[in-house]
C-alpha cells in the first residue's frame, strides 16, 4: 500500500507540474514536492474528518454512511482543497507572460 500510494503521488505531482500547473511551476522542485505531499496529507485528513463527523457526531455507522461520508463528501471537499492549495501554496511560480492580458493603448 505504501509503495502504491508513493508511486501514485509521484505520478500525480509530475502530472500537475508538467500539465495542470505547467505555467506556474517553480524552479525549486524539492520544495514543490514536499508542499505537494503536505497538501495531499491535508486532503486525506479532510476525508477522514468527514468520516469521523459522520460516525461520532451524527451517529451514522453503516457501511453506506461511511462510504458516502469519506468517499463522496470527503473526496469532493478534499479535491477542492487540494486544487486551491496546489494553485496558491505549491505551484507558486509566476505565470507565463502569454497568460497576461494584452495591454491596449488608447490613442487620442
Amino acid at each position: 500500500k505504501i509503495a502504491s500510494v508513493s508511486v501514485a503521488m509521484i505520478v500525480t505531482w509530475l502530472g500537475n507540474r508538467l500539465w495542470t500547473f505547467a505555467r506556474q511551476r517553480t524552479s525549486t522542485k524539492a520544495r514543490e514536492f514536499v508542499g505537494f505531499v503536505v497538501v495531499n496529507i491535508g486532503g486525506m485528513a479532510i476525508a477522514v474528518l468527514c468520516l469521523w463527523v459522520s460516525r461520532y457526531v451524527l451517529g451514522y455507522t453503516s457501511p453506506l454512511a461511511d462510504n458516502i461520508s469519506a468517499n463522496v463528501v470527503g473526496l469532493v471537499l478534499g479535491t477542492a482543497f487540494r486544487y486551491f492549495a496546489y494553485k496558491h501554496l505549491v505551484f507558486t511560480g509566476s505565470r507565463a507572460p502569454e497568460d497576461e492580458a494584452p495591454v491596449v493603448e488608447m490613442s487620442a
